[in-house]
């Protein structure tokens, strides 16, 4: 073996090592493994036993490091299913002005006893910034907000709510006072957001009692709806607040 074989060697696997590639450093070992012992024949001088007690501890080290280089990489990431979709929804009590969104349409659902196959989701047009009166002033409106947390926008969404409507109890004392009374109608109205793109601002709309009984609104625990370039429908969870209910007065 000659004087500057196991410097180089040396080189090359420090190399390797301080560049974490660990399985290169395990082959120069073994190579050089083989190569010392098919050089000496097995008959190791003494000199030489240092360099092999040196280099079976590296190649011990070597192989320790790569096994927990390789524990601690992150597992490959799983395919993406695009068919589960994150979608929140709040809905948060508003007065009854508000004013036009950029895109010059404004989304509504106005309560009433009616059931049937209709789209309840209406929309206004207006120049965006324009002051909308969508009630009386003195009646509480729902602003309802849908966000989609997913990785593309979605298209052709289906989301139901729940309508029960009471009727009208006025205070024998102070008539000006009313509470809600026996269920007068029951139904389930299904509305159809159009585009619900990624994140802020999703997509918003209002929800207004133009009946004169009170209302009590609950909104379906799934949501349907379609991704691009396909037809097939997906059905997600809607996160929103357990147990969560709107009232509205009458109109």
């Amino acid at each position: 073996m000659s004087k500057t074989g196991p410097w180089e060697f040396a080189k090359d696997l420090a190399i390797s090592l301080l560049g974490q590639d660990f399985m290169v450093a395990i082959s120069l070992l073994g190579a050089f493994a083989i190569y010392f012992i098919w050089k000496t024949k097995w008959n190791i001088p003494r000199k030489s036993i240092l360099t092999v007690v040196v280099a079976a501890i590296t190649l011990v080290l070597a192989y320790t490091a790569w096994i927990y280089q390789n524990s601690k990489q992150p597992p490959p990431a799983a395919s993406e299913d695009l068919t589960k979709v994150p979608v929140s929804i709040d809905c948060t009590a508003s007065s009854s002005t508000t004013v036009m969104p950029a895109d010059g349409v404004l989304y509504e659902v106005s309560l009433a006893k009616y059931t049937g196959n209709a789209d309840y989701l209406a929309q206004r047009f207006g120049p965006s910034g324009t002051e909308v009166q969508l009630s009386n002033k003195l009646q509480v409106i729902r602003r309802c907000h849908v966000i989609n947390h997913g990785p593309i926008p979605i298209f052709n969404a289906e989301l139901t709510l729940h309508l029960m409507f009471r009727g009208v109890i006025r205070d024998s004392e102070n008539p000006s006072t009313t509470r809600s009374g026996d269920i007068m109608f029951e139904t389930d109205w299904t509305i159809h957001p159009p585009t619900i793109n990624v994140g802020q601002p999703g997509f918003v709309f209002y929800i207004v009692n133009s009946s004169q009984e009170f209302v009590f609104v609950t909104i379906g625990e799934f949501m349907t709806f379609k991704r691009p370039n396909s037809n097939d429908r997906h059905t997600t969870q809607l996160m929103q607040f357990p147990g969560f209910a709107m009232d509205f007065s009458p109109q």
